[in-house]
């Protein structure tokens, strides 16, 4: 503490002439009490620290430095009017983070949006009623599901042979050497206390999933041509066999109607993940993300045009090509995105700061 107290007695060296600042907040404590940091984005170094983030406060530094030319500030409002106000002779510079953080943020909603309706588009059953209908499961092959069951009715007879051991009192690890299986396999029967594969199977994935719908409304509507069917979905991007085709008609002429597998991707991507792989540079992405971003493209006309929008606006931003704004703007207003058209309205009311921010070297990256 004697040694804090000494550099802290140090008097603060007067701060330099700034040409170009850059000025933002920070928390003394998170989320409660906000400070003023400032920044000689010249030769990067921290000149100044305010003890509140208010316009006044940061106003009143600003006009002591006349030879300020620059000032890389995020679109808030009391660094904005401070700028304004005692700065008029310097650039304002929005800074390129928080424009692109403003662009991701608005876009959540649509991203959400699309998802409800992909759920939606879920094609209703027709009587009897979903909670009669069974799930459509891809069949096995004749001799698998011989081989399945087969090895079902003899595990049952051996949990029916373990239960009778059991009452006898026969421990745990005998019992298993007489069925000759292990005796995690005796433990976890006892556990799920049923008799093994009594339980539904869970759906298995499959590349017609998605393509489910499309032939069950074909059906409804009359076709029986399974050639046709797979012809259709063929040309939609289906890559399986028409044997696939046959055996999800096979189960609806049994059945008569099924309980349609929703579309893969809204399970296994959430939300928040399609927002990061649509907002995310293409180019920095795995081959799986790449994957799935597809996928979504593919799944909803939507999302692919804003993944469009994010990803040359994200160009702009990173090669500072502040002269593509107007045209990028342009596809905006055909793409009929309501949540991306305020976003360009919000940037109109400060279109000076934002073009030069897309087009200076000057941006709050430190």
């Amino acid at each position: 503490m004697t040694i804090l107290r000494r550099i802290m007695d140090i008097p603060s060296p007067e701060v330099p002439s700034v040409t170009a600042l850059g000025i933002d907040d920070f928390s003394f404590k998170r989320g409660r009490n906000f400070g003023t940091i400032l920044v000689n984005l010249s030769n990067h170094k921290v000149i100044d620290l305010l003890p509140e983030r208010n316009v006044e406060s940061a106003a009143a530094w600003m006009q002591r430095h006349p030879e300020i030319e620059y000032v890389s500030r995020d679109r808030g409002n009391d660094y904005t009017q401070a700028t304004r106000a005692d700065a008029p002779q310097a650039t304002a510079v929005a800074d390129r983070f928080h424009v692109l953080k403003n662009l991701i943020e608005s876009i959540e909603p649509v991203v959400a949006s699309c998802y409800k309706e992909l759920r939606r588009a879920q094609e209703p059953l027709p009587a009897p009623p979903v909670s009669h209908a069974k799930e459509w499961r891809q069949a096995s092959a004749p001799q698998h599901e011989h081989q399945r069951m087969t090895r079902l009715a003899t595990n049952q007879g051996r949990y029916a042979e373990m239960l009778e051991l059991q009452k006898r009192g026969v421990k745990t690890s005998e019992i298993a050497q007489r069925l000759g299986v292990t005796t995690r396999t005796i433990q976890n029967w006892i556990k799920r206390g049923g008799c093994p594969g009594s339980q539904r199977r869970q759906h298995r994935k499959s590349i017609f999933d998605p393509y489910a719908p499309y032939v069950f409304s074909r059906w409804n509507k009359g076709c029986r041509d399974v050639s046709l069917l797979h012809q259709e979905i063929q040309a939609q991007g289906f890559s399986g066999s028409i044997r696939v085709v046959y055996r999800f008609i096979q189960t609806l002429r049994h059945q008569g109607t099924v309980e349609l597998p929703v579309h893969p991707i809204l399970n296994r991507i959430s939300v928040r993940e399609a927002l990061w792989l649509i907002a995310h540079p293409s180019d920095e992405l795995n081959e799986a993300e790449l994957v799935d971003l597809k996928m979504l493209c593919e799944a909803s006309a939507r999302l692919s045009t804003l993944h469009s929008l994010i990803q040359a606006f994200e160009r702009i931003v990173r090669k500072r090509e502040g002269h593509q704004l107007e045209h990028w703007k342009q596809q905006v207003a055909e793409s009929g995105i309501a949540e991306v058209q305020r976003f360009v309205k919000g940037l109109e009311r400060d279109k000076e700061a934002v073009l030069a921010g897309l087009t200076l070297v000057y941006s709050n990256g430190q």
